[in-house]
């Protein structure tokens, strides 16, 4: 795979990404004022896991629609999910950062693993 390919791939990852993180993260500011931190990052969270499966599917990564590749994306988030409440933690608690501020932190932070497995994860067989 060349330089080029994996960037246009970064680059739709990117604006994919983008909009399923605007909406988990406009759920969690709001969700945020009633529920527990976790909770409420985790609904968000799930929000955009499942239209991120078939964009990213599908124009990311141009791959079809699998059982297997749909259990490891899955499976990425869920690890990427378990990562960012841990830095979500310390940037609240240890950090005392605000919500808003902390939750670009975590997102910022986790981009590029997460699309270094999502790419693995639809490229398997």
């Amino acid at each position: 795979m060349t330089t080029a390919v994996v960037s246009r791939e970064f680059i739709r990852f990117l604006i994919v990404g983008a909009s399923n993180t605007l909406v988990a993260y406009g759920a969690y500011l709001l969700l945020v004022n009633w529920l527990p931190y976790p909770i409420a990052w985790g609904i968000g969270y799930l929000l955009g896991i499942g239209s991120g499966y078939v964009a990213n599917a599908l124009f990311v990564f141009k791959k079809p629609l699998r059982g297997r590749s749909a259990l490891a994306f899955f499976c990425v988030y869920l690890a990427q999910y378990l990562v960012s409440i841990l830095l979500l933690k310390v940037a609240l608690e240890v950090l005392l950062l605000p919500h808003w501020l902390a939750a670009i932190g975590v997102i910022v932070l986790t981009i590029p693993p997460t699309f270094l497995f999502i790419r693995i994860a639809l490229n398997s067989k």
